[in-house]
């Protein structure tokens, strides 16, 4: 492993392997946290990972989190494989299908073009706890995340 060399670096690094762990923790306890997200990308992240069985749900996770930590990869000498890109692709081609879940949302497009990405009134307590739970989440993480790290040393 290359050691970081700076202090975004190291955050980096400690980020995308709390992002692993993260993600180990949302599989073994059935998405608390996505599930809350009521959108359609949500809803089709979850429907795609819901899709395949305990270790391949794991290992097609883990390679949605490795897409979105590149400089920690390179950091930690990891490299992003062919298999990477494979679930990358095929994650992105799931997630441009409609999903029957989200028949609402297409019925709000269809009701009124304009409000497509808004939340309605009857939604925002719901959402605002939804982001209070997933702010919260990394909140607590964050002392650990961010131990030791100076501005100035990077």
């Amino acid at each position: 492993m290359a050691h970081p060399g700076t202090a975004a670096d190291e955050f980096a690094v400690r980020y995308y392997r709390w992002s692993l762990e993260d993600c180990r923790r949302e599989i073994r306890e059935d998405f608390p946290l996505l599930r809350t997200v009521k959108s359609n990308l949500a809803i089709r992240a979850l429907a795609y990972l819901e899709s395949f069985p305990g270790d391949d749900r794991l290992r097609v996770a883990t390679g949605l989190v490795r897409r979105c930590h590149r400089k920690a990869l390179e950091i930690t000498g990891e490299s992003w494989t062919a298999h990477d890109e494979a679930i990358h692709q095929d994650y992105v081609r799931a997630a441009r299908i409609l999903r029957p879940e989200e028949e609402w949302y297409r019925q709000a497009l269809l009701y009124d073009p304009g409000k497509w990405n808004q939340l309605t009134e009857a939604d925002t307590p719901a959402a605002a706890q939804a982001l209070g739970l997933i702010c919260a989440h990394f909140l607590r993480a964050a002392p650990e995340l961010v131990a030791g790290l100076s501005p100035a040393a990077g």
